[in-house]
């Protein structure tokens, strides 16, 4: 990506060198022309070539200090707070409920759409025609 400064050299560049080229009258003169080729060819190589990264460290990302450090390692050799297999209450409600409740039978899709409030295309009785503008009407 190009910054506008770099473009408008190159398109000086690229414009300069196309109004400056005229085919040649009198006979061929081989270092005339390797001239003009070397020269028009630096300048497009000069103008396109891409400015210097300037990476900086992001201000966002917090400075490492030792009370960071140190929370960070309580945290990775601490204990998990559910071993696998276990489950918390709240993980077995909520998957309790996303399995139809008590009764043990899975939920449809059209309870899943219930209880997220959504409606199908086919429930939604939309007329494509007052909707969308490419309708040729019925």
């Amino acid at each position: 990506h190009l910054s506008p400064s770099r473009r408008h050299a190159m398109l000086a560049a690229l414009a300069t060198s196309a109004a400056s080229f005229a085919p040649p009258t009198e006979p061929f003169d081989r270092r005339v022309f390797d001239r003009r080729a070397f020269i028009g060819g630096a300048a497009l190589a000069a103008a396109s070539r891409t400015a210097p990264a300037q990476a900086q460290r992001s201000k966002l990302i917090p400075r490492s200090s030792a009370e960071s450090t140190a929370s960070f390692k309580q945290y990775q050799l601490s204990e998990a707070k559910y071993k696998p297999g276990e489950e918390s209450e709240a993980f077995k409600k909520a998957e309790a409920a996303r399995n139809g409740g008590a009764a043990g039978k899975p939920s449809s899709a059209q309870d899943d759409l219930a209880r997220l409030g959504l409606k199908s295309f086919s429930d939604s009785n939309t007329d494509m025609c007052q909707t969308w503008k490419g309708c040729n009407g019925r």
